[in-house]
C-alpha cells in the first residue's frame, strides 16, 4: 500500500513537472541584445547572419498571434504596412539565399575544376619504359 502511494505521488509529481515545462514561458529566455550579439559572433564565419533566437514556426505563429491581438483598435491601420513589409522582407530574403545559392555553386564549380585538371600529370616519358628522358 505504502509504495503504491508514493509511486502514485511520484507519479502525479512527475505529471505537474512535465506540464510545467510545456508552458510557454514569459519573455525572453536571455536578454535580446546578448542573443544578438551572440549571433553576430557565430555568424561572423557565415555567409548568412544566423537568427538571434532559435524560432520554429509554432513558435513564430504563437508570437504574430500575440503581438496582432496587442495590437487591440490599430489592427485595421497596421494591416497594409504589416503586409508590405513581409513581402519586401520575403523578397530581400529570396534575393540572399539566391546570392548565397550562387556563391555555393561558384565555390563547388572551382573545387571540381581544380580536381579535375590538377589530377591529371604528364605521363614521365621513358626510353624503352626503362630510361627518364629530359623535358616536361
Amino acid at each position: 500500500m505504502a509504495k503504491e502511494k508514493d509511486l502514485k505521488k511520484l507519479r502525479d509529481e512527475s505529471r505537474r513537472a512535465g506540464r510545467k515545462g510545456l508552458e510557454a514561458a514569459e519573455g525572453f529566455p536571455i536578454a535580446p541584445t546578448k542573443a544578438m550579439s551572440r549571433a553576430r559572433k557565430n555568424s561572423r564565419r557565415l555567409d548568412y547572419p544566423l537568427p538571434p533566437y532559435a524560432a520554429g514556426i509554432f513558435s513564430l505563429s504563437r508570437w504574430v498571434a500575440a503581438e496582432w491581438r496587442g495590437l487591440g483598435r490599430w489592427q485595421s491601420l497596421a494591416a497594409p504596412f504589416i503586409v508590405i513589409v513581409a513581402l519586401l522582407t520575403w523578397e530581400k530574403e529570396k534575393a540572399m539565399q539566391d546570392e548565397y545559392l550562387d556563391v555555393l555553386e561558384h565555390r563547388q564549380l572551382k573545387t571540381e575544376a581544380i580536381n579535375l585538371y590538377a589530377n591529371r600529370r604528364a605521363k614521365k616519358r621513358k626510353l624503352l619504359g626503362i630510361i627518364p628522358l629530359p623535358g616536361r
